[in-house]
């Protein structure tokens, strides 16, 4: 199965590095079938506003899907780092006989932002507890389905690895929660490498002349920088781009995000996947889990921490 994955990100990977140059911003709907801002109503005259994206596989046009998977991405990243990750799942389950939906969304204070567009917009987007996180998750597939699909399979990188796990672990969606998916998150290795964090985000670029100059700074990902930056004014008046998320402000938020999730992960009631960069990364409660038979684990050697980024 890994191989088979390796080898067809490659072909998409060539095919569409072959259509435009290698700086050039990849647009979404090459990637996904449907864009929609969904507003949450919080109360009477407040709603919180989140872009979803959709990429659609449908063996009859107006049946509703049997399954959904939701993926989430990771702190300071956006909807469109999954983008790679959507069109191979859709790929993969094109060959079936029922209907899927693949959603992706920019969780609060993320996605790309400009005078003429936002993504998601909430009335406190400072606020990335992992409690408020998961609710926001909830919602959104809510509101997206307000009959919820039978199966679903909660997928999530990073911080997003821990938000899925909490909705899953505390049956936020009920029993309709098949599924599970962590790409390269561990709870012992998250945690160990908080201390270098700071100094990690104040060593990086914090702005751009332009989206192609981020993208080549970035090397690889072309569909997903272009939603992480926001575009502002410098001080002679001309555009700058810089990151739409401060991480270095959610510091406070870190360490909750990753407390006790390998032991959440491995009692969540659904079937899980672990999907790592190296088995070196494995903390005590996952390796005793995985000798268990809790979960499942595939490793991409030397991928990086952003394993599905394209």
């Amino acid at each position: 199965m890994a191989n088979m994955t390796e080898s067809l990100y490659d072909s998409l990977r060539l095919g569409l590095s072959s259509q435009t140059s290698p700086q050039s911003p990849l647009d979404w709907s090459l990637f996904f079938d449907e864009r929609k801002s969904l507003s949450i109503n919080i109360s009477a005259n407040t709603q919180d506003t989140f872009t979803v994206y959709w990429k659609h596989v449908r063996k009859v046009s107006d049946a509703p899907p049997s399954a959904v998977f939701v993926l989430h991405h990771g702190a300071g990243h956006s909807a469109l780092t999954w983008a790679l990750t959507a069109k191979s799942i859709s790929l993969f389950v094109s060959s079936m006989d029922e209907s899927f939906d693949i959603l992706c969304y920019d969780c609060r204070g993320h996605g790309c932002f400009s005078v003429l567009h936002r993504t998601s917009v909430t009335q406190d987007d400072s606020d990335l507890s992992l409690e408020t996180l998961s609710d926001d998750l909830v919602k959104v597939v809510n509101e997206a389905y307000p009959t919820l699909p039978n199966q679903i399979v909660l997928v999530g990188h990073s911080m997003g690895g821990a938000i899925v796990v909490d909705v899953a672990s505390k049956r936020k969606l009920g029993r309709n929660v098949l599924g599970v998916v962590l790409v390269d998150i561990v709870e012992g290795a998250a945690l160990d490498s908080l201390k270098h964090m700071r100094s990690l985000l104040n060593n990086r670029p914090n702005h751009f002349k332009s989206v192609e100059s981020a993208i080549q700074w970035r090397q690889i990902t072309r569909a997903s920088v272009p939603h992480q930056l926001a575009s502002v004014k410098n001080k002679a008046g001309e555009e700058d781009f810089v990151w739409r998320t401060n991480l270095l402000k959610s510091e406070r938020f870190w360490e909750g995000w990753f407390t006790d999730l390998s032991s959440k992960f491995v009692a969540s009631p659904a079937a899980k996947l672990l999907i790592l960069a190296g088995t070196e990364r494995l903390d005590k409660p996952l390796t005793i889990g995985q000798m268990q038979g809790k979960f499942q684990m595939v490793v991409f050697p030397e991928s990086g921490h952003v394993v599905q980024v394209f």
